[in-house]
């Protein structure tokens, strides 16, 4: 949905640079006009300068239609750049939601597999190890271990018990060295 709205959005931004008019309305100068007028004191022309445009400072139609067209032109050009920042931030908080589910998703996978082992685990009656430590639930699991968390029936007190394990298919010998 954010892809299509961002290649519309790309669409149209082409076709506004399409339209995108070459030239701009600035004020019209001021045109000195020389005129012959009479002068009523002497009854001979004489030259006169008239401050005034051709058309008494008002605007043709057509100027006023270009800078229609550019303000139109420049206001749809702002609101395409605030759609553009618009998608941006959305995609920045869709990113961001993005990596909070994935971090929870992870912490999710993790969990399960903890839950996993520890119905798996040859510990998973809770028994007493050594007469001391009774076994509550799985901590962790490693390759050739397990870490329980434990309580100390002597010092009356949560302790963590790691539990080495030697794999069955192992030789005599491999299994003598490992116990070393």
């Amino acid at each position: 949905m954010l892809q299509r709205a961002r290649e519309e959005l790309e669409r149209e931004r082409r076709n506004l640079l399409r339209r995108r008019p070459i030239y701009e309305v600035k004020e019209k100068p001021i045109k000195i006009s020389v005129t012959r007028a009479k002068s009523k004191d002497r009854g001979n022309s004489s030259l006169a300068t008239n401050d005034e445009s051709s058309n008494d400072g008002i605007k043709t139609a057509s100027d006023a239609n270009k800078a229609v067209l550019i303000s139109d032109w420049y206001e749809s050009d702002e609101v395409l750049r605030l759609r553009n920042a618009s998608l941006k931030k959305e995609e920045v908080d869709l990113q961001i939601e993005y990596e909070k589910l994935e971090r929870e998703r992870n912490l999710h996978i993790r969990e399960l597999k903890r839950i996993y082992n520890e119905d798996h685990s040859r510990f998973q009656d809770h028994p007493v190890l050594n007469d001391r430590y009774l076994l509550l639930s799985l901590i962790g699991k490693g390759g050739f271990s397990e870490v329980h968390k434990a309580f100390c029936l002597k010092e009356q007190r949560y302790v963590a018990v790691k539990v080495h394990q030697l794999n069955k298919e192992w030789k005599e010998e491999k299994k003598a060295n490992y116990i070393k």
